[in-house]
């Protein structure tokens, strides 16, 4: 998990990460007011700091619940889906060419210096 979120802070997008793991704690937490207002200003929010990239759909659901002050666990559950999906498909395999590329360049060096890998 640490040299996966090390990853995303190269890439610049640890946020997706990172709103993730905050919907997990919201969850388990039941869903509390103060902690679903804070996971939307910070990674739903337009022009937040960490703002996440979640559909049109997504958004408005969240934006809507916030505003109209209705909250439940699975409140961000379509947007997580979002992200997870992101994070699956995008991200993690971007990490794994990345970590593989890194390890056999390496090898790659080792063998041709004569060092054992």
């Amino acid at each position: 998990h640490s040299q996966f979120s090390h990853f995303l802070v190269l890439q610049l997008s640890i946020e997706n990460l990172q709103f993730w793991d905050a919907v997990e704690i919201f969850r388990q937490g039941g869903g509390q007011p103060d902690a679903a207002r804070d996971i939307y200003n910070k990674f739903i929010k337009k022009g937040s700091v960490c703002q996440v990239n979640i559909s049109g759909n997504s958004y408005q659901q969240a934006d809507k619940s916030v505003t109209d002050g209705v909250f439940s666990p699975i409140m961000f559950d379509e947007a997580q889906r979002e992200i997870m999906h992101i994070l699956l498909f995008h991200s993690y395999p971007l990490y794994k060419n990345t970590t593989v590329s890194e390890s056999s360049s390496y090898s790659l060096s080792a063998h041709e210096s004569g060092e054992v890998v």
